[in-house]
């Protein structure tokens, strides 16, 4: 069985030979048009839809404990609880968490990749959509 790092490694030399060739079929192909800037590299994506995820929690068992209790927001509590659960000496595996809080394995990784970019504070922020654009003008009274 290989460690965490091992595998990682091991994903990562294979997208390093893969992915160039991969692109230049697509663009020899005319099948990609655009190339997006991606936060997450090949080797990254595929190891966490494995669904193998490593992360140090900074925050002690107690002090999640504790945030859980005064958090105010379902938003907020299912985040925290995500930590909490990974903070134990022997997690759960990320779909296990998500079957257990109801949220898709994606949705989870989105909210410890902003827990590694900028921590709890990153993690619990819940970003407002600024609303649709007005329908009826402002003339009529809309």
């Amino acid at each position: 069985m290989f460690s965490l790092e091992e595998l990682f490694y091991r994903v990562d030399d294979f997208c390093q030979g893969f992915e160039p060739r991969w692109k230049q079929q697509l663009l020899t192909h005319q099948l990609q048009t655009r190339q997006r800037h991606r936060q997450m590299g090949l080797s990254e994506i595929i190891v966490s839809m494995a669904g193998i995820t490593s992360i140090e929690v900074k925050e002690s068992l107690e002090d999640l404990a504790l945030q859980l209790q005064a958090a105010k927001t379902l938003k907020a509590k299912e985040r925290l609880q995500v930590l909490y659960w990974l903070k134990q000496d022997n997690p759960p595996s990320i779909l296990t968490i998500s079957k257990a809080i109801d949220k898709h394995r994606n949705t989870l990784q989105t909210w410890l990749m902003q827990y590694r970019s900028g921590g709890i504070e990153a993690m619990l922020e819940v970003k407002k959509s600024p609303g649709g654009v007005r329908v009826i003008p402002q003339f009529c009274g809309g």
